[in-house]
């Protein structure tokens, strides 16, 4: 126990290079006064903990970057082989491709929009850098192509030499698609007016791609 001391506690940020400064390195003092002696200690945390998570981080999300977009390829080359999209739903390719359409937007925003990375970081004081990386978005992009193209095989059946059975998107498709454009619509608008509402929470609310994919 110390008499007539005091336990002062400083923090300093001291940038890091090559790290953003959400990854900035805090040093702190520890200075122990009294009336005879003030003794200080430095601690200085080391970073190659965060550095080593961020390092896994990286490479799991290009790992299944990697796996995912591989998985596109076999309904691709199935098609190619038989002439024909017969056994593939076309249900299933448009909400594939409404979710990785939406899901490609989401990233690009939170990748390249000053404005929405602005307002997450005031809402996330603490972590205010977006956790999206560039294989999400790399990998978004490249499944709504795939789709894209998937869904060539339906409407330019002639030009692909398909020979397969016509098929119509379901009325429980059709709702859902023109559901979810009817809610990022109106909610464009509100942003506009309202002064509650920032362009964050539009694109919060497009319709998430995955749940697309597992429909």
């Amino acid at each position: 126990m110390l008499l007539n001391s005091e336990l002062r506690v400083y923090a300093e940020a001291e940038h890091v290079d090559n790290f953003p400064p959400s990854h900035s390195r805090l040093s702190c003092f520890l200075l122990f006064e009294s009336s005879s002696r003030t003794n200080s200690i430095h601690i200085q945390p080391s970073m190659s903990s965060d550095t080593w998570t961020q390092s896994i981080s990286q490479i799991l999300g290009w790992a299944y970057f990697i796996l995912w977009s591989l998985s596109f390829y076999p309904q691709v080359l199935h098609n190619h082989r038989r002439h024909s999209t017969d056994g593939f739903s076309i249900d299933f390719a448009l909400l594939n491709l409404l979710g990785l359409t939406s899901y490609t937007v989401f990233n690009a925003c939170f990748l390249f929009s000053p404005v929405v990375r602005t307002q997450y970081a005031q809402r996330h004081l603490q972590s205010p850098e977006p956790t999206v990386q560039w294989n999400d978005f790399v990998y978004a992009l490249h499944g709504a192509l795939i789709c894209c193209y998937l869904g060539s095989h339906f409407l330019c059946a002639r030009f692909w030499n398909f020979e397969s059975k016509p098929q119509r998107v379901s009325n429980l498709t059709l709702v859902v698609v023109l559901g979810c454009m009817g809610v990022v619509s109106p909610a464009i608008l509100w942003v506009l007016v309202s002064v509650s509402w920032e362009w964050i929470d539009v694109v919060r609310g497009l319709p998430p791609g995955p749940i697309e994919i597992t429909t």
